[in-house]
Parts: structure tokens; C-alpha cells; sequence
């Protein structure tokens, strides 16, 4: 009853559940999966938990806990040399708002080499979305300092429009609430 396939009904389930916005469930269903894994560790699943975990986290704007799992999940995948659920998990990082897509630009270069390498279409153009909407400052400004200047003034801008409502803004510039909270104070990683 402890083997591969209850971990992965359980992380899949949670899975399922973070695709539905049932954020709260979804950790339910990750814990219950961690559970199995204190008997029989499989540390390819435990990254998985920990990249759901994360998300729900970001969602839940718990950013501490985003934060820590963000690293374990990365620590995880980087230990088991997996480059394809590493790859997955700056996509999805860059994709949450988390981070600033200048940021994580070079990771986002290897992850579509990792993708066109293993022949994922789906993956690589998930990338290639993202890479056209991170391209370099010409301001003279590191291109990192640059991005976040820029985002913190998008934010102060929507901000100002909607009173100072930190959810309103992120609706009107079409970013999580989260990362609009990072615009202005900072990155939850510095990965």
C-alpha cells in the first residue's frame, strides 16, 4: 500500500486539484502523498509535491512557504541530475509571476533546449511565449534592474488607478496578486 503508484495517485490527485484552483485540497492531497514518501522516499515525486506546493503557496499568497518549497523542489531535482522536472519547474516559475522573466531568462534558454532536446513542442513553445515577452533593456540598466524598474512602475501606476488596491491592479495589468506585491517589495527568491 506504500509503493509508486499510491505516491503518484496522491500527487496526482493534488495536482489535479492545484489545476482546479482548489488550492487548499491540493495540499491535502500533498500531504497525504508526503505521508507515503516518509516510508518509501521517492525523491523524484517528493520534488513534484514540493513544485505543487509552491504554487498553491503563491496562490495562497503564504510567500515564506512558497519560498521553501520553491528551494526543495529545485534542491530535489538538481541532486537527482533531472533535468526535464527542473526544466518544468523554472517554466512554471516564470509563468506564476514570481519571479521577473528577465530574471530567469538563461534558465528559460536551457529549459527549451531541454524541451526541444526530449522532443516536447508543447513545452518549448510554452518558453518561446515567454522568452518573446523577456527581451533585454536597452536603458543602459542591468537588464534584472531594468525589468524590476519597470515592473514596480506599471505597478505604482495601477495602483495609483485603482486607490492602492493591491488586487485590482494585478487584475488590471493581467499578473497574480503575488507578483504584484513583489513589484514593489521584492522577489520571494533570488534564485
Amino acid at each position: 500500500p506504500y509503493g509508486t503508484i499510491m505516491t503518484q495517485c496522491w500527487r496526482l490527485m493534488g495536482d489535479l486539484r492545484l489545476a482546479q484552483k482548489e488550492y487548499v485540497k491540493a495540499l491535502d492531497a500533498y500531504a497525504t502523498c508526503r505521508s507515503y514518501l516518509i516510508k518509501l522516499p521517492e525523491k523524484l515525486e517528493e520534488g513534484a509535491i514540493y513544485r505543487g506546493m509552491w504554487v498553491c503557496y503563491i496562490h495562497k499568497d503564504q510567500l515564506s512557504l512558497a519560498q521553501a518549497a520553491f528551494k526543495k523542489a529545485l534542491e530535489i531535482f538538481e541532486a537527482c541530475e533531472n533535468d526535464w522536472e527542473l526544466a518544468k519547474t523554472y517554466l512554471e516559475a516564470a509563468e506564476c509571476g514570481a519571479f521577473a522573466l528577465a530574471e530567469l531568462r538563461s534558465k528559460l534558454v536551457w529549459a527549451k533546449g531541454i524541451f526541444q532536446e526530449l522532443e516536447h513542442p508543447f513545452w518549448e513553445a510554452r518558453v518561446e511565449e515567454l522568452l518573446g515577452h523577456s527581451e533585454p533593456s536597452s536603458n543602459g540598466l542591468p537588464l534584472r534592474l531594468a525589468h524590476e524598474v519597470a515592473d514596480r512602475q506599471r505597478v505604482v501606476q495601477a495602483l495609483s488607478e485603482t486607490n492602492g488596491n493591491i488586487s485590482h491592479a494585478a487584475g488590471k495589468l493581467g499578473i497574480s496578486r503575488p507578483a504584484a506585491a513583489w513589484s514593489i517589495s521584492g522577489r520571494i527568491c533570488g534564485r
